[in-house]
């Protein structure tokens, strides 16, 4: 039987992550018993009736069935639910694990507001309930945004690939106007007032949270050597002068083709998922962005990046650093997720670290 206190302690403390879902500080059989089938022990009727207790007003009226195949449920953490209020709105019921504790709806929950607020097209949330106890669900109840995820849209419409990664890029280029205080992941009780701040005073400690577990995995699963390890180790010190991040903004960490969706082929009707935002320097979510992307798909989203900025001169080499560090991170979760998940959509995203981390290490003279 799980220790729910002990793993609930663990998954909430964010200081020894890069990106939470990748490094939680977890292990893969606990992370397997609470997310392989994090569905079944949760039923419409039973959450239609955790909901109206708290929203009374204008309450819930049904929830549709679960589609496992469904663009909702394309994420590894939520259970993911489409409802309707008895006056007809649409609404989305964002749910964790039975017993698990999620502490950054609320967080989350500013970041939508922040980015509604200059002219982003997201959700507004309207109700947080956090865990009472290890039989309760937490959930997010938020407003349902119209459109097709980008993954779907573009199996079939490929023609319309490059002007919507423009768009992409222009609304990744505007959200990194949001200006933040530290780094790294956002304090969730600051958020509870209102601000946005990270957890970490600078921004290299940000950079290296959770980089040592990740080495030793990818040496484990022998996708890397031991000398390898020790020569990124080496890149990613306090006198890499690419490691310098004078003002933090707000950085997305998961603009994939499934948290961006669209209503006709030429604009991103709604950006989605901000669980795993942080507070750091902008190029870390364009290497991020590119780290689980098709490399042909650049051009257009830089295009329209720097529409209206200026390109940095050192760039191209932040760029590669940082995408260097999210392949890390990524391909450390994959190995291991890759042993439980036998879809064709992990081995899709194995296959594509593999070939990202090959180029990379040899860009550095790393292999």
């Amino acid at each position: 039987m799980m220790d729910l206190q002990n793993i609930n302690k663990r998954i909430t403390d964010r200081k020894d992550v890069w990106f939470w879902q990748a490094d939680l500080n977890i292990s893969f059989v606990e992370r397997q018993e609470i997310w392989a089938d994090k569905h079944k022990g949760i039923t419409n009727d039973e959450l239609l009736s955790l909901v109206n207790k708290h929203i009374k007003d204008i309450p819930l009226a049904s929830i549709e069935d679960y589609d496992e195949n469904h663009q909702n449920n394309l994420g590894f953490v939520n259970s993911v639910r489409t409802g309707k209020l008895t006056n007809g709105k649409d609404v989305i019921i964002r749910c964790h694990p039975r017993g698990i504790r999620e502490e950054f709806f609320h967080v989350e929950s500013l970041i939508a507001d922040t980015i509604a607020g200059i002219g982003i097209p997201t959700y507004k949330t309207y109700f947080i309930h956090r865990l009472e106890n290890e039989n309760d669900i937490a959930f997010q109840l938020i407003e349902k945004c119209n459109g097709t995820a980008l993954k779907y849209w573009f199996e079939k419409h490929p023609e319309d690939i490059n002007k919507l990664m423009h768009d992409a890029g222009m609304i990744l280029s505007k959200i990194h106007s949001i200006h933040t205080i530290g780094f790294g992941p956002f304090d969730s009780e600051q958020a509870k007032n209102g601000k946005l701040i990270g957890i970490h005073k600078d921004f290299i400690s940000s950079v290296r949270a959770g980089l040592n577990r990740n080495l030793k995995v990818l040496e484990k699963y022998k996708v890397i050597t031991n000398t390898e390890s020790k020569k990124i180790d080496d890149l990613f010190n306090a006198d890499n002068p690419l490691l310098v991040c004078e003002q933090p903004v707000l950085v997305h960490t998961d603009l994939v083709d499934w948290n961006m969706l669209t209503s006709d082929g030429c604009k991103i009707s709604a950006i989605l998922d901000y669980g795993d935002c942080v507070s750091s320097d902008p190029i870390v979510d364009i290497a991020f962005w590119s780290s689980r992307t098709p490399l042909d798909r650049i051009d257009a989203f830089l295009s329209g990046y720097f529409e209206s900025k200026a390109r940095p001169e050192d760039f191209d080499e932040k760029f590669k650093l940082f995408s260097l560090r999210f392949v890390i991170m990524s391909m450390a979760t994959r190995v291991q997720r890759a042993e439980f998940i036998k879809t064709k959509f992990m081995q899709e995203l194995l296959e594509l670290g593999k070939e990202q981390l090959e180029m990379l290490l040899i860009h550095f003279d790393i292999k």
